[in-house]
């Protein structure tokens, strides 16, 4: 995982990430936590509407089976029984957290993304980031918590014509596995309209030689390969991947017009 870290050597943050820019191009700081329920609570302002919603389910389900739900100005599907009881066991840390996030969501400091059971919240304040832990009754090892360590472009490339696209890398001088030419073609079969290599890198890569066995010189990459890219997003991406194989990163520009 070439951009992602553990580390033991930052006060109150488990792990790192080297990106080309901020969360967001904004925020230094992700927690992270589960909590079942989570996905539920979002279609609710309280934690009153989401107790009648289970309320109302378990009472469907025990008068009618599984089946649809419509209820005033909101559409939903069936919550199971199973389901709505294990909610419950969490219903006090998701009252906590509907509290903190209605909240945090009027400050507007603060960024959530929520996938199903799972949170992330960004924001460039650790110690408001550490407040979630009163979620779980201050229990704080339930929260995971990232910072990200921007990797500003080394340099800018100019070019006397506008260039194609926006950013290349640069890829290291590095032995590489044996199926390196396989995995690594087929990332960039996926994202062809994305990720764009050089003509010498795409001609290493499809190299073929039927029956040969490599050689430490056939499984060599050469610093002079690139891939240009035009979403910066695309280098997190690669790295996370890839990350030991990525060497500089420039910007690319048209050289500006001199009388």
């Amino acid at each position: 995982m070439g951009s992602f870290k553990s580390v033991d050597n930052i006060p109150d943050i488990q792990y790192v990430e080297y990106r080309d820019t901020l969360y967001y191009n904004k925020y230094k700081y992700r927690a992270k936590f589960h909590l079942y329920g989570l996905r539920r609570s979002t279609f609710h302002k309280s934690i009153n509407d989401l107790i009648d919603r289970l309320t109302l389910d378990e009472e469907e389900f025990k008068g009618k089976g599984f089946g649809i739900s419509v209820y005033p100005n909101s559409y939903y599907s069936t919550i199971a029984i199973k389901e709505s009881r294990q909610i419950y066991d969490n219903i006090a840390s998701l009252s906590k957290f509907m509290d903190w996030h209605n909240i945090q969501k009027r400050q507007k400091d603060t960024l959530f993304r929520i996938e199903h059971n799972d949170a992330s919240v960004f924001s460039n304040d650790l110690e408001l980031l550490k407040t979630l832990a009163d979620i779980f009754d201050g229990d704080i090892s339930n929260i995971s918590f990232t910072q990200a360590i921007p990797a500003d472009l080394i340099g800018v490339k100019t070019f006397i014509k506008e260039p194609k696209h926006k950013f290349r890398v640069y890829i290291r001088s590095k032995i590489v596995p044996e199926d390196f030419r396989k995995t690594f073609s087929k990332i960039l079969k996926t994202n062809k309209k994305t990720l764009f290599p050089s003509n010498s890198f795409r001609d290493w890569l499809t190299q073929k030689r039927p029956g040969y066995v490599w050689s430490y010189s056939n499984r060599y990459l050469h610093s002079s390969y690139y891939i240009d890219y035009d979403d910066e997003s695309m280098i997190t991406y690669l790295a996370l991947m890839y990350g030991d194989i990525l060497g500089k990163k420039y910007r690319l520009e048209k050289r500006p017009d001199t009388e």
